[in-house]
């Protein structure tokens, strides 16, 4: 019998969304959001690591509607404020502690080069290991986003399956919508 305070890890895939592509605000990361060189504002209680990868940039400013729009001196993004950048490996990780309430996880990948990646994104419960789900992404060169229900201490790996490496460009973490 699990600890009274050991709480059991779980995640739901809730699907894609094309269409967003870098226009993230107001839509995705209101709880917290890491973007590949740019700025990281994840909650301190969510326990956000990563592990492994390494961060490319493409372009550190465009206004290319793929590149994830960023705030420059606290101001609002203007059109040119985006960066086409991303975490890249053959396998990269980040922990996160999502707590007792569920939480929507979002995960933005952009296939900036047009390298026909086809990656892996895993979803474990970190305490026991045991994977909660698992979903491949291929076709990316217009961004897409991915999203989860999770809850519990997670592990998320993102592994490289075809092209160069896997790659993502932010998370996002968003109270629960069902």
């Amino acid at each position: 019998m699990l600890a009274k305070n050991l709480l059991t890890a779980s995640a739901k895939y809730l699907g894609t969304d094309d269409s967003t592509r870098g226009s993230w605000r107001n839509k995705y990361g209101v709880e917290g959001h890491d973007l590949a060189d740019r700025e990281c504002e994840m909650p301190t209680a969510r326990k956000f690591a990563w592990s492994g990868g390494k961060i490319w940039v493409y372009q550190k400013q465009t206004d290319d509607p793929r590149a994830l729009e960023f705030f420059q001196n606290d101001t609002p993004p203007t059109p040119h404020d985006r960066i086409a950048a991303g975490r890249y490996g053959q396998e990269i990780s980040f922990t996160l502690d999502a707590g007792e309430t569920p939480r929507r996880l979002s995960i933005y990948s952009l296939d900036w080069d047009e390298k026909n990646r086809v990656q892996e994104i895993e979803i474990r419960d970190s305490v026991r290991s045991v994977t909660l789900d698992r979903q491949t992404l291929s076709d990316f060169t217009g961004g897409r986003y991915q999203a989860w229900r999770v809850q519990g201490k997670i592990r998320v790996v993102i592994r490289h399956v075809q092209g160069d490496n896997a790659t993502i460009s932010g998370v996002f973490l968003d109270s629960d919508k069902p």
